[in-house]
């Protein structure tokens, strides 16, 4: 079996198919409407983070989610590490943060106010929702992994959510 191959779960190959341009996957998905997450962890006392609009709920028994993160991440590996970690989903006023986590800077959580979680990860102030997680899986996903966490402590509220459709930041009507 090769890598590059597609197989159905009994092990019959796919048949081949075409793939799609990276840029016209980039554009066509981009008019689905998505949240935009903050993944946050706490490794040797420093806060790491990194923004992800690859989110979903996965399981409702057991409690799973998956968060997906680019395989050059640098906060990847520290997650892993720690084994833990908070999604923070970003509110409306927060593309500023979102901006934050996307830059390469260092000290990333200079300008963001946040507390620990229970898990002692990073809960980043006036989000709108908190899901704390302990790493579950990891699976490969293309040029991103793929973190499944169990969820163990969860809070939201009703402020409206950042929004990223067609390669901007929006604000959800609620």
């Amino acid at each position: 079996m090769r890598g590059d191959e597609q197989h159905w779960p009994d092990g019959e190959p796919l048949e081949p198919v075409t793939a799609v341009a990276p840029e016209i996957l980039r554009t066509v998905a981009g008019v689905f409407p998505t949240g935009v997450a903050a993944i946050t962890v706490v490794h040797d006392s420093r806060p790491y983070g990194f923004a992800a609009n690859a989110f979903s709920s996965l399981s409702l028994e057991p409690p799973l989610v998956l968060v997906c993160a680019a395989r050059t991440s640098r906060t990847r590996p520290v997650l892993v590490a720690a084994g833990a970690f908070t999604i923070n989903f970003l509110a409306a006023d927060q593309e500023g943060v979102c901006r934050a986590l996307a830059r390469k800077d260092d000290d990333k959580f200079a300008d963001i106010d946040w507390e620990p979680g229970p898990l002692g990860h990073p809960r980043i102030a006036g989000a709108v929702g908190y899901l704390d997680c302990t790493l579950h899986s990891l699976l490969p996903g293309g040029d991103h992994v793929i973190f499944t966490g169990f969820v163990s402590a969860a809070e939201s509220n009703d402020a409206p959510p950042l929004v990223f459709h067609h390669g901007k930041f929006a604000s959800a009507a609620t």
